[in-house]
């Protein structure tokens, strides 16, 4: 997760609940536009100096930064330049913009938007208030044993089946599924763009409602000639749904119902699946550097 997301503070004590306040409070703080002073150059150049650009433009090029995918992390990572650019990073309008981008019947009031749920801020909402990631994937790992081939001279044999399952989730709606025995470091490679070509990679879309996401995906039509776009077969659909749960400090994605529907001259059929463990295992998110590497548009308006 990103790095002001706060882990459990572990055994409580009366200074451990005050350094615990003083962080929510830092983490959740925003500055008016107007206290975002611009900074001044240590030493004399012949070169047009950054401190030059209002804080429109500045703002403007910070929206670009965190593009449509939400990448927070390399805002934070700006802020740490100078006190400018704290300041700047700061300022609610990108935050807001981002709150609006995960929800968008979200209203204009930030207070009891959800009962019992009350946030100070539009940053302090997008960082305590559960909710999708797009500048990495959902990772899920399993593992389970099954008996193996039998030989007069063993008793039995187990053989271990390890595999990961992978959702990468796009803001506009898209999602990407895979399932692949390939280790992570390799996998994550196949679903940074949207048009790929590895037949292992399903497409679909997301709703959310809440905490819950509905998932649909479903298997690309490989005899579909290039140039003709992406093709995706319709007669066999794979939705689940899944709920975005948090705690201490990190989000996961939590099974709660999966099944498969299949159409067959027209007849629908669906066959749900038993969520046993270890087969269902919860997704981890993992931020991917180079998702972001280049911007996708820009947050603000």
């Amino acid at each position: 997760g990103l790095e002001f997301y706060e882990d459990d503070a572990g055994p409580s004590n009366q200074g451990t609940a005050v350094a615990d306040q003083w962080v929510v409070k830092f983490n959740s703080t925003e500055l008016d536009f107007d206290e975002a002073e611009t900074c001044e150059r240590a030493y004399n150049s012949s070169s047009t100096h950054i401190s030059y650009l209002p804080n429109e433009i500045v703002l403007q090029i910070f929206g670009y930064v965190v593009s449509t995918e939400l990448d927070m992390k390399s805002l934070e990572t700006i802020a740490g330049v100078c006190k400018w650019f704290y300041k700047l990073s700061r300022t609610p309008r990108i935050w807001q913009a981002a709150c609006f981008k995960i929800w968008p019947d979200l209203r204009s009031q930030i207070t009891d938007i959800e009962e019992g749920e009350s946030f100070t801020s539009w940053r302090g909402m997008f960082i305590n208030r559960p909710h999708l990631r797009f500048d990495g994937v959902y990772i899920s790992r399993i593992k389970y044993y099954r008996e193996g081939e039998q030989r007069p001279s063993l008793c039995c044999s187990l053989q271990t089946v390890f595999y990961h399952r992978f959702l990468r989730f796009f803001s506009d709606g898209l999602v990407l599924g895979m399932n692949t025995p390939t280790p992570p470091q390799q996998a994550v490679a196949l679903l940074k763009d949207r048009s790929n070509a590895n037949k292992d990679v399903l497409y679909g879309q997301y709703t959310i409602n809440g905490d819950l996401i509905k998932v649909t995906l479903f298997k690309r039509d490989m005899t579909a000639g290039r140039g003709k776009g992406i093709r995706l077969q319709p007669d066999l659909s794979y939705n689940a749904t899944l709920q975005i749960v948090k705690k201490g400090g990190k989000q996961t994605l939590n099974w709660v119902e999966y099944n498969m529907v299949t159409n067959y001259n027209g007849k629908l059929t669906k066959s749900d699946i038993e969520l046993e463990p270890p087969h269902f295992c919860r997704f981890m998110f993992s931020r991917v550097k180079s998702y972001t590497a280049t911007s996708a548009g820009t947050i603000t308006t």
